[in-house]
């Protein structure tokens, strides 16, 4: 009996330190792929889990809360989070610029399909970029890219944003 409870602790000592390993993995990842990408003339550095500062992935995670519940696999997850970025970053426009940005972001998402499609993302991103602006209005930071990774009970979130700006700090 002994031994089933230390074989057990240390099977879940193996899978955390799994998960650890997987998620600083997964940070690297984005912070080489934003370094290369097409942000790396915009963003000077990467810098992951600044002190002081909220993790984008929890607030990324707690901005998305209402719709997550819908979002039942990986592929429905990315999806919502490519969207729920999108709105954010639309939100942290100047607002003589949102219009026009949203207004590229509904054609180039809805290119080929009908008007209630179009309607359809433009709900979404007016939903998500009031929410942003209503529930998280002192957050200043760009989200520039995400993973998602699945685990045996739920998954994984890592993010990369933007330093806060240095006028804000």
């Amino acid at each position: 009996m002994i031994m089933a409870r230390k074989s057990k602790g240390f099977g879940e000592l193996l899978n955390q330190q799994q998960r650890i390993k997987g998620q600083q993995e997964s940070m690297d990842k984005l912070a080489q792929k934003v370094k290369q990408g097409y942000l790396k003339d915009i963003v000077s550095g990467v810098v992951v889990n600044p002190k002081g500062e909220a993790k984008m992935s929890e607030v990324l995670q707690a901005f998305v809360e209402p719709h997550l519940s819908f979002a039942v696999n990986k592929e429905q997850r990315q999806k919502l989070f490519a969207i729920a970025i999108l709105a954010w970053n639309l939100a942290l426009l100047p607002e003589e610029q949102q219009q026009e940005k949203m207004e590229e972001i509904i054609a180039q998402m809805s290119l080929g399909k009908d008007r209630q499609a179009k309607q359809d993302v433009r709900e979404i991103l007016e939903e998500l970029t009031e929410r942003k602006r209503k529930v998280f209005p002192n957050n200043r930071r760009y989200i520039l890219d995400f993973d998602v990774r699945e685990t045996r009970d739920d998954f994984h979130l890592s993010v990369i944003s933007s330093p806060t700006p240095k006028d804000e700090k």
